[in-house]
């Protein structure tokens, strides 16, 4: 996909940080340690995994609007980018309402919901992705 867009290949540096980041804490989650930490430690553990995972599927979003106007396809691009910006908004607003137990859980489960249909949004882009038989071509 790098050859596709510029986006595709400035985000890869931000995913190889986040498998070697989310692999140390899948670590100090498995071993424990995770548990030790103070609760501000591991909300700005989660709210940086958070905000860079939102950065790169934005980085993502974009390579594939750069792919729908160079081809002049339609690949859903509005409909994904929709999607995002309400994943983004449910995905920031239980860190702002972690001491309000009742919205933190209500933001969490409109979140999860917002989740699914960004699951489904990015299913559907693919699936015109691969019906329009997309091919690096310049």
């Amino acid at each position: 996909m790098v050859s596709f867009s510029p986006y595709f290949q400035k985000m890869m540096l931000y995913v190889k940080g986040m498998g070697i980041y989310s692999a140390v804490i899948y670590v100090m989650d498995l071993s424990g340690i995770s548990a030790w930490l103070p609760m501000p430690v591991t909300l700005l553990l989660a709210l940086v995994m958070t905000v860079v995972s939102l950065y790169v599927s934005y980085s993502i979003i974009m390579g594939i609007r750069d792919i729908e106007m160079d081809r002049s396809l339609n690949l859903n691009c509005a409909q994904l980018y929709f999607a995002w910006r309400m994943l983004a908004v449910f995905s920031v607003l239980p860190f702002l309402t972690v001491f309000i137990p009742l919205l933190a859980f209500i933001a969490i489960i409109v979140g999860f919901g917002v989740g699914v249909y960004y699951i489904y949004a990015f299913y559907n882009t693919k699936t015109l992705f691969y019906r329009n038989n997309i091919t690096y071509s310049k």
